[in-house]
């Protein structure tokens, strides 16, 4: 006995610490947070639903008419009719020769297979072969190709060499690539096609004894290159699902006959119409379980496609949960209250102006359709609160696309307000309900309410959820700010600086779809540690003597240095926002303070085994924002320091210093391409070719009498 009490203690032991182990990592994490979503959401809409009188399953025979309580779109059949006018469409557009275009891909394609054909005659260049070798040869290139060659023409490679194979290759794909993206090529045409590819191989540079084996392998790459128009064919596609009415449940239909034999598909219109009663309240419970738990993996599903950076962090993923709940248990709150119409006044678009605000806009509005699905359970099925809500909630995102300010959100607001009373007053013309067209005014309410509890919520979730909003960036760029006072104040030079840098980074993040306002204001920030000691970096020494002359290049490099821990101790004292931290570390890296480690290294020639300490501490930049940060830094130091700048000094420099850093591997650790870095460079010269144009030079004399007629005209 007491050996069984002792095994089942050590497996409850191990049950346990593997239960802790998964619930550490992210993805049960993620599960878990899910499944309490759901369960909030569920226990606050499953009261809401009332069983109905209809119990009828699929092989029985109905006992009495059963009529169609209300009027509903048949998502089924709807779906058939628009696949059927897609179709049709589609065939209509197939008729038409002038609705095909030529496909692209099918000149990729030919390219592609001639080029790995020609790889596979490589080795046979410039060296004689037997007849075995050739023919294994010409098996080699079916198998990497699927051309097939006649072993005989492959003699002609050995008296070319590797150069000349290859640039009979670069000739044979332009031809071939050229002609199937400029030519019509039909099954009708495609041996005629063939034949004049055939020809064109005869060009200078081809070599002559080459040209039967082009030939022979150019006609097996040649297909049809024509495709429906995709454009036309979406066009058609859009036109033929607007075009096609819903197929309705019309109320008052009859949906089932007495004496019939129920179907499945009356089934379905049963449980369409909300009529098929269920059996016992587990079965409601479950039934709401799925749907609601279908709706939020929707949104993680959108989460976990679209928006990457929300999967990774925890925070914005509880956020979001939260603001779903939080808008369904104030939605249960109001249509609980003895009030006939408490559903119109729901706030559903404070939840859509938040998650746009904080998360996302384009989660925001898939958002706005599940909070105004959830609140249309909770208000017992009412489609009128369903629509409202969307439409708020919609309006919302999209009123809060451009928001510059808190006072922004009042007048988002309004726009809310006016919309859903439109949609109010809408409804009741539709349903010819004059109680409807006498409440619309609800829906003026419903906005400001909306827009009162964002903006009282929006300081808390920025603080609790570490939250940079636009509003937030938008409140820091502004130069009345503390740090930035101090800034301009005490290190004048440094302040220019990162103005200068802001101008930079911002253009360059527009350019490659970055946060340009993020950007901007970490470059405000990112060198606010140099107010501790201002006169030890250069941009600061107006007159006078450098204070490193008198200091050993390793002490001045620890004060260089320290700027960077300066500055995240003034951002905590300041609570800047993380997003905006990152920049003070990440905008150095791990670089090496060049200039005093050259100085170190002219006295001593083994300082190279002390590189560390000439190094910032880090970490290098882990966001394409942080990174432009670190370039337009480096940039717009280097070309202050130019003499007389021109347009080419400039773009010399500043690519070398995109290029020092890549090579440096100061960016390997964030999510930029070559292609962005390119885009950055050319917005760099655009701006500083504009702030360092090139002035006319007046003479002296000149000068001298405008400066003094100057001085004369001021008094």
């Amino acid at each position: 006995m007491i050996e069984k009490k002792a095994a089942l203690a050590s497996a409850w032991t191990r049950w346990l610490q593997a239960g802790k182990a998964w619930s550490g990592r992210p993805a049960a994490r993620q599960f878990l947070l899910a499944a309490a979503v759901v369960g909030i959401l569920v226990a606050t809409t499953a009261g809401n639903f009332v069983p109905q009188r209809v119990r009828l399953h699929e092989g029985e025979v109905a006992n009495a008419d059963v009529v169609a309580p209300q009027t509903v779109v048949d998502p089924v059949r709807t779906e058939a009719m628009v696949r059927q006018a897609e179709n049709q469409a589609v065939n209509a557009l197939q008729q038409d020769p002038g609705n095909y275009v030529i496909d692209q891909m099918v000149s990729v394609q030919a390219g592609q297979q001639l080029s790995s054909a020609f790889v596979a005659l490589k080795p046979l260049a410039g060296k004689p072969h037997t007849e075995q070798e050739l023919e294994a040869a010409s098996r080699t290139v079916a198998e990497k190709s699927g051309l097939e060659l006649d072993a005989a023409l492959l003699q002609a490679l050995a008296e070319l060499t590797p150069a000349q194979l290859e640039q009979a290759q670069n000739l044979a794909v332009s031809q071939v690539q050229d002609f199937l993206l400029s030519q019509r090529v039909e099954s009708a045409n495609l041996a005629q096609a063939a034949h004049v590819l055939q020809g064109k191989m005869a060009i200078p540079g081809m070599p002559a004894r080459l040209l039967p084996l082009v030939q022979a392998l150019v006609p097996q790459v040649v297909r049809p290159n024509l495709t429906l128009d995709p454009d036309k064919v979406r066009l058609a596609r859009a036109q033929a699902r607007v075009t096609t009415p819903p197929a309705r449940i019309l109320q008052g239909q009859v949906i089932i006959r007495r004496g019939e034999v129920v179907t499945a598909d009356q089934v379905r219109l049963l449980q369409l119409l909300g009529l098929q009663h269920q059996q016992t309240d587990f079965l409601v419970v479950a039934g709401m379980i799925l749907l609601v738990a279908g709706l939020v993996a929707i949104l993680a599903l959108y989460i976990h496609r679209y928006l990457p950076e929300v999967m990774r962090s925890q925070k914005m993923q509880v956020l979001v949960g939260l603001l779903l709940v939080l808008v369904v248990l104030i939605g249960k709150l109001i249509v609980s209250w003895p009030w006939r119409d408490g559903g119109l006044v729901i706030p559903a678009a404070f939840g859509s102006i938040l998650v746009a605000i904080l998360v996302d806009a384009r989660l925001a509005v898939l958002a706005s359709l599940i909070i105004s699905m959830l609140l249309g359970m909770v208000a017992g099925g009412n489609y009128s609160v369903m629509f409202v809500s969307l439409a708020g909630g919609v309006v919302g995102v999209y009123s809060v696309s451009r928001v510059g300010q808190r006072s922004d959100l009042m007048r988002a607001g309004l726009m809310i307000g006016i919309v859903q009373t439109a949609a109010i007053f809408g409804l009741g013309l539709i349903f010819r309900d004059s109680h409807y067209l006498q409440v619309s005014y609800l829906g003026i309410l419903s906005g400001l309410v909306s827009s009162v509890l964002a903006i009282g919520l929006l300081p808390y979730l920025e603080s609790g959820f570490d939250i940079t909003s636009s509003i937030r960036l938008l409140e820091l760029a502004n130069p009345s700010q503390p740090l930035l006072r101090r800034l301009l104040l005490e290190a004048p030079g440094t302040y220019h600086h990162s103005i200068m840098v802001g101008n930079l980074a911002e253009a360059a993040a527009e350019a490659v779809h970055a946060d340009p306002l993020l950007v901007r204001v970490g470059a405000y920030y990112h060198d606010i540690g140099k107010m501790r000691r201002p006169y030890f970096f250069v941009e600061n020494q107006m007159r006078g003597q450098n204070p490193h002359d008198r200091l050993s290049p390793s002490l001045s490099t620890l004060i260089i240095i320290a700027h960077v821990k300066d500055g995240l101790e003034m951002a905590t004292q300041a609570r800047l926002p993380a997003a905006v931290k990152a920049f003070i570390p990440e905008h150095h890296g791990t670089d090496l303070v060049r200039y005093f480690y050259h100085r170190a290294a002219e006295h001593d020639p083994g300082v190279a085994q002390y590189e560390e300490s000439f190094r910032y501490p880090g970490p290098k930049p882990q966001s394409k924002a942080t990174a432009i940060l670190m370039l337009a830094d480096g940039v717009e130091a280097s070309v202050r320091a130019l003499d007389k700048p021109t347009p080419g000094k400039i773009e010399a420099t500043v690519r070398k210093i995109v290029r020092d850093r890549l090579n440096a591997g100061q960016l390997d650790e964030a999510d930029i391409t070559l292609r962005d870095l390119e885009l950055i460079s050319q917005a760099f010269v655009r701006v500083l070719t504009g702030a360092f144009h090139a002035r006319i030079e007046y003479p002296e004399a000149l000068v001298r009498q405008v400066g003094g007629e100057q001085k004369a005209s001021n008094g």
